[in-house]
């Protein structure tokens, strides 16, 4: 018996070695590839950051990420290597070159991450042609609905991506700029006023989103910045659309 149950335990701890070099030897294999073979190989970065994702994660959890980040490209240049299979840009022109599709090219667009697309609450499988990160999924919407007490139908030949590509061009943006830079310079001012409490971040990008709509919409705010609170018409809709969300899920 005392044999069986030495036998039994060497080889545990042998299946246990033999395991522990297999994972070894593949971390090392892994981190070698990574390092010099990887298709990202050429571009700058901390080691321990193109080896493995494991410290993008850490500072993300963190959250200190940009200030990491920051530092990273400050010591790496406009363009580093924070993860295996992800690079980091500062550069201006980089958003235009990833994103973007010139008139007459053949190459399609980047499509944007899945992992980093969330599917809005309550939406069922025609809502997320809305959200789809799929091009011909997203193009052509013909039904489309926001959550399950909101329905928008939407004609079948209408390009839905076309109707909104003015509102998001690059002169319109630029010409809305100052607009914006006011209200993101007002919620600095009123989380600096705060700061010596916890905040609910939530609720301050809640006003200003308010804000910016109701100003890029109606030409003119629905104050709740300048007031640190939603404005009462805005509160009373939240809360029907909350409650009646809540009773169709239900």
């Amino acid at each position: 018996m005392d044999s069986f149950a030495t036998f039994s335990l060497a080889k545990t701890q042998m299946l246990i070695g033999i395991s522990f070099a297999i994972s070894l030897i593949y971390f090392i294999a892994r981190s070698i590839y990574n390092i010099f073979f990887h298709p990202l190989a050429k571009y700058p970065g901390p080691i321990l950051w193109k080896i493995s994702a494991l410290p993008l994660t850490y500072y993300s959890v963190k959250g200190t990420i940009p200030y990491r980040t920051h530092e990273i490209h400050e010591k790496y240049g406009p363009t580093v290597r924070l993860a295996p299979n992800e690079l980091s840009y500062i550069l201006e022109d980089a958003w235009a070159d990833i994103y973007e599709r010139k008139s007459g090219s053949r190459t399609s667009e980047m499509d944007r991450d899945e992992n980093l697309v969330l599917d809005p609450p309550g939406a069922r499988t025609e809502d997320l042609k809305l959200w789809s990160t799929d091009h011909a999924a997203h193009t052509r919407v013909r039904h489309v609905t926001s959550f399950e007490w909101s329905k928008i139908l939407i004609a079948d030949d209408i390009n839905f991506r076309r109707n909104l590509n003015p509102g998001f061009s690059d002169k319109a943006l630029k010409e809305q700029e100052p607009t914006l830079k006011k209200y993101v310079d007002l919620l600095m001012q009123r989380l600096h006023e705060n700061c010596h409490q916890p905040l609910d971040m939530v609720k301050w990008f809640n006003l200003i989103t308010f804000d910016v709509i109701g100003d890029l919409t109606f030409g003119e705010s629905f104050g709740s910045l300048e007031h640190a609170r939603t404005h009462v018409s805005l509160s009373l809709e939240l809360e029907i659309a909350i409650n009646l969300d809540y009773t169709n899920f239900h």
